[in-house]
């Protein structure tokens, strides 16, 4: 839905009134007729009532700003490893 209304958007700003009118109406359309869902929602919300419940749980190495101050090469390559992978975490998302 995202990527409709953004492209629908571009397309009015490049093509300008009373064209760009017709880009904007079939998404509109499009939006209006596809399916819905609260999934994301939800997960959003079930997250951050997780993390509010566990405030002390540190944030993966992957996910930080810069690697930690003496991390050697081989530390870095395990980051590397790590950061590749992908984690699900079904315990807490409904």
């Amino acid at each position: 839905a995202l990527v409709v209304a953004n492209q629908a958007a571009e397309a009015y700003e490049r093509v300008g009134l009373p064209e760009g009118k017709i880009p904007i109406s079939q998404a509109i359309c499009f939006l209006t007729e596809a399916p819905k869902s609260r999934r994301c929602y939800n997960a959003l919300r079930a997250a951050e009532k997780f993390i509010e419940a566990n405030p002390n749980i540190p944030v993966p190495l992957h996910l930080r700003n810069k690697k930690p101050l003496g991390m050697g090469k081989r530390e870095e390559q395990e980051l590397s490893t790590e950061a590749q992978q992908i984690h699900f975490f079904d315990d807490f998302i409904e």
